[in-house]
């Protein structure tokens, strides 16, 4: 595979990291709706029981609600860490394949240099021979 080539690969892995880090983020800003969602609604029903003009049935509902909306929250939170779990990984990801990116460019640029004295020296050595001062016991 030519080193070109692989940039493209390398690229086109990059371009999917990044894609995937975006859906990762997405994710966890979902996930992390739905604990603020949780905690609204529990601190909510908290404030409706704990009304002094609440009647008993309010009292009560709110007793059988409670384990259910606990279990909500704690649900949400397990999956906004990890959706954030997610997210560092794709991150990492991300990171790696930009460093691959950065790698095989270094490598192209370097070539093209080398190459570039090469041609550079070449063109000089053509003209010191043009140059050269001609054997004056010829002359």
């Amino acid at each position: 595979m030519g080193i070109e080539s692989l940039l493209r690969l390398r690229r086109q892995e990059m371009s999917e990291a990044e894609r995937n880090f975006g859906v990762m983020q997405a994710l966890e800003a979902d996930a992390a709706a739905l604990v603020t969602q949780a905690e609204q609604q529990l601190v909510q029903e908290q404030v409706a029981a704990s009304d002094p003009a609440a009647d008993d049935a309010v009292v009560e509902a709110f007793a059988i609600w409670l384990p259910v909306g606990r279990r909500a929250l704690k649900l949400a939170r397990e999956r906004e860490r990890a959706a954030a779990l997610d997210k560092s990984y794709a991150r990492s990801a991300l990171i790696l394949a930009q460093a691959a990116v950065r790698a095989v460019e270094t490598v192209v640029e370097e070539r093209a240099q080398s190459e570039m004295k090469a041609a550079t020296r070449h063109e000089q050595a053509m003209l010191d021979d043009m140059w050269r001062p001609c054997d004056e016991s010829r002359l």
